[in-house]
């Protein structure tokens, strides 16, 4: 319920990262504590924020978020590892999805091959769908 009453630059930001503070070094008191705020008559920015708490808490308790910046880490000097003084490098569009490097300008898809272009990984499917092309059907007059 913390309210912003002296219009302090970043106050969003300062109250998560101390509710974040106390999740992790308290977190039984703090689970307990926000759970039951939840289930109150409070409204649904308060509801959001503990849950946000919640789920912040658990990745940092867990570890995760430092995986994700030691990954974040690794594939910022996998691209660091790019060579510049190359004007354009040619890859597959499955090993640029593997590297991270869909809008690195150094690095272009080869037109030879078969696989999708890296804007579309949305739908990226690794099944390839062939099929016979479609035929006209032949009609036949009934005899009776």
């Amino acid at each position: 319920h913390m309210e912003d009453k002296f219009n302090m630059e970043n106050f969003v930001q300062m109250k998560m990262d101390s509710l974040m503070a106390f999740a992790v070094h308290a977190p039984i008191e703090t689970c307990l504590h926000l759970v039951n705020e939840i289930g109150e008559n409070v409204s649904l920015g308060t509801r959001l924020e503990a849950l946000t708490v919640l789920g912040g808490m658990a990745q940092e308790l867990s570890g995760l978020s430092e995986l994700r910046n030691r990954q974040e880490l690794q594939s910022k000097q996998r691209e660091s590892q790019l060579p510049n003084n190359v004007d354009e490098i040619a890859m597959s569009s499955k090993l640029q999805r593997s590297l991270n490097l869909y809008n690195n300008p150094n690095v272009s898809s080869r037109s030879n091959d078969l696989e999708e272009s890296p804007q579309s990984t949305s739908n990226v499917s690794k099944t390839r769908r062939w099929r016979r092309p479609r035929t006209t059907t032949i009609t036949v007059t009934n005899r009776f």
